[in-house]
């Protein structure tokens, strides 16, 4: 095999996910290829992936394809422990920038609120609707409170 075929591969089966959102149905071929990537000094080339992933799918897309990753058999030397702990970090930073992301834009809706903004102004001025709106201030309420007992009982048993 050449070498970086394995890379552009990954990169190659990623970009398609992008564009065509069908991340789900490619996970374990995706596992399965990341988890052939060398370790060792130098790029760490599977966490490059797992933010591409992070950056270019929906969250809970971003947490199923982790969950798909702890689920792979571990390697020899606890490369996997060092693997999750990797992942959960990359889970934290998708989180936080989602919260930073959304709480930026409740604040942007909630002031032209306040200046009696009427609601066809605010959806051209910031792409979101009323619906819409309402269902991120719920998101961002589900992001912002505690872990739930089944997300840290799914962690523990790894």
């Amino acid at each position: 095999q050449l070498p970086g075929a394995l890379k552009a591969r990954i990169a190659h089966l990623l970009i398609q996910a992008n564009f065509q959102q069908h991340l789900k149905e490619i996970s374990h071929i995706l596992c399965d290829l990341m988890a052939q990537l060398p370790q060792g000094p130098g790029i760490d080339y599977r966490r490059v992936f797992k933010i591409y992933i992070a950056a270019t799918q929906d969250r809970d897309k971003v947490l199923e394809f982790l969950a798909v990753m702890r689920q792979q058999p571990e390697k020899e030397g606890g490369d996997d422990m060092l693997c999750a702990i990797d992942e959960w970090k990359l889970e934290g930073e998708i989180k936080g920038k989602m919260e930073g992301r959304m709480e930026k834009s409740i604040s942007i809706v909630d002031n032209m609120k306040k200046m009696g903004v009427d609601w066809n102004f605010i959806a051209n001025a910031t792409g979101l609707n009323k619906q819409q709106y309402e269902e991120m201030q719920i998101e961002y309420q589900h992001l912002i409170s505690k872990p739930t007992i089944p997300d840290t009982a799914a962690r523990m048993s790894l």
